[in-house]
């Protein structure tokens, strides 16, 4: 390495110059200096002749938009006033719809590609077509409810969900709310149903039972 040669007293390495015959052209950054046309100077000599064209296209523009505000001044007619070719455009709120329109149609299409899916293989309600346009719902009694149970064909099958199960329902991709259940009142004094969980059951009628000695107990404390 020359460098090394240096180091160890030998003679220096000559200085780089470019090529005489390579084009000169001026330094878009250091006055008065040239430089050649290699493809390292390329970019910014580009931007060079760039900016350029963008300052005589608003030179004339600026001498065209003087002319027009004289002929005003003497009364003349003249059209509309012409924009600026070099201003920068701002990007309203239609282009930014544009984006993101755009946005989808390629995600849509790369999740074809990619998963034979346009949503990626992500299944919910909210992508189906039935989450944002409803069909008509219907107000059932238990009695025709209980007619939509699969044991007439051709009847689809209807099927009413509690609270705790709301959720899972109305979350699911294969589900739609068709309508309401109108129950009868149900009696206050009426048992509570056993829970299907035969766990659940059990572990329900202890809690009730705490609850009831504990009650119990209070009234006695009462009484003394």
């Amino acid at each position: 390495m020359s460098w090394l040669q240096e180091a160890a007293g030998g003679p220096a390495p000559p200085t780089y110059q470019d090529s005489p015959e390579k084009r000169k052209m001026k330094d878009p950054a250091i006055p008065g200096r040239m430089v050649t046309d290699k493809s390292a100077n390329r970019p910014f000599l580009a931007y060079k002749e760039y900016r350029e064209q963008q300052e005589a296209l608003h030179a004339a523009w600026a001498e065209r938009n003087k002319e027009r505000e004289a002929k005003i001044a003497r009364g003349e007619k003249v059209g509309p006033p012409e924009p600026d070719p070099t201003a920068q455009k701002e990007i309203g709120l239609l282009g930014l719809l544009k984006f993101f329109l755009y946005l989808s149609f390629f995600i849509a299409l790369s999740g074809k590609f990619f998963t034979g899916s346009y949503t990626w293989e992500y299944e919910s309600k909210w992508t189906q077509l039935k989450t944002y346009w409803p069909t008509n719902q219907r107000l059932f009694s238990e009695r025709l409810l209980a007619e939509h149970d699969g044991s007439v064909p051709g009847r689809p099958v209807y099927l009413a969900s509690v609270n705790h199960w709301k959720k899972f329902y109305a979350e699911h991709k294969d589900y739609v709310k068709i309508g309401r259940v109108s129950h009868r009142p149900i009696d206050p004094a009426s048992p509570i149903p056993e829970h299907c969980n035969p766990k659940k059951e059990a572990a329900a009628q202890a809690a009730r039972k705490t609850a009831k000695e504990k009650k119990n107990v209070g009234s006695d404390h009462k009484e003394l």
